[in-house]
């Protein structure tokens, strides 16, 4: 179980696909911190392996509410359900089409803003080459 997704984990947008055999997926895990509803986006990736595929998580989200944070540590935007809830999801994204390696990654914050957040290729890369399979058998590929 993934800590910061231990109630719900879903993607958040079609898989980008990366070469015949690699697919690269945003998603949204929820966790319940101190009576609230948390919600984090994180980062794994699928690689075809014969009839099935491995499944490779990055064990660390990718962004969290904390990321949207002033310097005077309080959050940017105000929740829309505060008492309940902790949110950011993506809304989609797209790879920068001049910078191919840049992923223009959008995140709702709070349930009320939109903001643009890029995402660089290469280190997501670098953290699943760091991350570790989920320790589950091969499945049959439908994507």
């Amino acid at each position: 179980i993934l800590p910061w997704a231990q109630i719900r984990i879903g993607t958040t947008m079609p898989p980008l696909w990366m070469d015949d055999g690699t697919r690269l997926f945003i998603m949204h895990g929820i966790s319940i911190v101190n009576g609230k509803e948390v919600y984090s986006i994180g980062l794994a990736q699928l690689v075809a392996r014969g009839e099935g595929f491995e499944v490779i998580v990055d064990p660390n989200p990718l962004i969290t509410p904390d990321t949207f944070v002033g310097e005077d540590g309080q959050q940017i935007v105000e929740e829309l359900r505060p008492t309940e809830k902790r949110v950011v999801y993506a809304c989609g994204g797209v790879i920068d089409a001049e910078d191919h390696d840049c992923l223009r990654l959008f995140v709702n914050v709070g349930d009320r803003a939109t903001f643009e957040v890029k995402l660089f290729l290469p280190e997501l890369y670098r953290r699943l080459a760091e991350a570790k399979s989920l320790p589950m058998n091969q499945h049959e590929s439908t994507l």
